[in-house]
């Protein structure tokens, strides 16, 4: 079945122009180091310290989930196009089993695990996305699950994270909160903590995103990605920088446990196929790792009253890393300009999308001088959504008073 999956025709859909497109193999191929993998080191179990991932692991994760995840397909939009002068190419991971890209991390974390591990179960924190995934993960391993979500999470993602088997158990909405619920959880029951976005095999699981989108649509000059915790957009931009110095020996035999120094990949930059500049993308009411960024420090502390409950998380240690080495900017939305990103998707592609995947849509008009005539991919992260909490609707009532004025900051590009 998956081999019949991939061998079928991606298309390319449009408000008014449906045009059908085959997969390209780009100068990444996935065949590459294929001969190499049962030599390469083994990834570490989820709760060990977390760590960059190599360039192999996340071939190997892609091989490992590949005829279990979707090959979500990439759309395209006139509208859109005509709003920005761009050619937005948008990757729709709210195809994915699921309804989210998280199933890909959560599955090649699961699947990483070795048979005595796995038989303990597996618990983790999540508003809901990520819950999902790792109960759904953890049903195909034929494990038990666990699930700490807050008492204010949606409830189409709670409902979901039981339908897959994945025990519920209720925190308040804080961070500290989910924390030490589940390390009493993990205490009591003995089971593997798969952390949303710090563990390894979770951050290449989610670089898949981007090594299929690289397939789809060669030659991108830009890839949007919203940020919470920062796994996605870590995990895609070890694979673009990957991919973009292939031909490195350091990069192909990358171990960054056993060099020094301030790049945290471990070699220096070199002459290679380039890839798309990375772009994150944050809510103003959720911006961390904005602030981190461009600090250069390290912050977890903030406000973290946004609708997009899925990017509500402090950025990770690793994942600030990562990013500070690998993005090319962070640009930060307004919840108005989130609020009509999700409405304009929904009326003129005609998909549901959940208010995360509505960031980078709403920095779209803050980037129109950069990305005019350019080739810009967008990762659609997730279609989970509460249809009687819809933020427009929400709106009317009353019930949400969004900012009104848009931000983006700029900073010089990095390599």
């Amino acid at each position: 079945a998956g081999v019949a999956r991939k061998a079928k025709l991606n298309r390319y859909v449009s408000d008014d122009i449906v045009t059908p497109c085959t997969s390209r193999s780009v100068s990444m191929s996935l065949s590459h180091l294929t001969n190499d993998l049962s030599s390469s080191p083994s990834n570490p179990p989820p709760g060990s310290n977390p760590r960059i991932p190599s360039y192999r692991e996340i071939l190997e994760a892609h091989n490992r989930i590949s005829d279990i995840v979707h090959q979500t397909p990439v759309i395209r939009s006139a509208w859109f196009d005509r709003q920005t002068g761009a050619d937005l190419f948008f990757k729709c991971e709210n195809d994915q089993k699921t309804g989210s890209f998280k199933f890909r991390g959560a599955c090649n974390a699961v699947l990483s695990l070795s048979n005595k591990d796995a038989a303990r179960g597996v618990a983790t924190h999540s508003s809901g996305n990520h819950g999902q995934a790792v109960a759904a993960a953890a049903k195909i391993r034929g494990i038990k699950a666990v699930v700490v979500m807050p008492e204010n999470a949606p409830a189409v993602k709670v409902q979901a994270v039981k339908e897959y088997g994945g025990d519920v158990i209720f925190c308040r909405p804080t961070l500290e909160s989910r924390e030490q619920e589940l390390q009493k959880v993990l205490l009591e029951r003995n089971l593997n903590f798969i952390h949303p976005y710090t563990n390894s095999n979770v951050i290449c699981g989610q670089a898949t995103t981007a090594i299929e989108l690289m397939q789809q649509v060669p030659g991108l000059d830009y890839l949007l990605v919203p940020v919470g915790g920062g796994g996605l957009i870590s995990g895609c931009a070890l694979a673009v920088h990957y991919a973009a110095n292939m031909h490195s020996h350091e990069v192909e035999n990358h171990n960054p446990e056993h060099r020094s120094g301030s790049n945290p990949t471990g070699s220096k930059p070199v002459q290679g196929e380039p890839g798309p500049l990375i772009i994150g993308t944050e809510p103003e009411n959720a911006d961390d790792a904005a602030r981190s960024f461009h600090s250069g420090v390290h912050q977890t502390h903030g406000n973290r009253e946004t609708i997009a409950d899925g990017l509500r998380a402090v950025i990770g240690p690793i994942n600030f890393t990562i990013i500070s080495q690998h993005v090319s900017d962070m640009i930060t939305v307004s919840e108005q300009d989130m609020i009509s990103g999700m409405r304009h998707f929904w009326e003129r592609t005609k998909r549901i999308i959940e208010p995360s995947c509505a960031v980078p849509l709403a920095a779209l008009p803050a980037l129109q001088e950069r990305i005019r005539g350019k080739r810009v991919g967008v990762i659609i992260t997730g279609g989970n959504v509460d249809l009687n909490r819809l933020p427009w609707l929400n709106m009317l009532s009353g019930n949400i008073n969004p900012k009104q004025t848009p931000k983006a900051s700029v900073k010089a590009t990095k390599t």
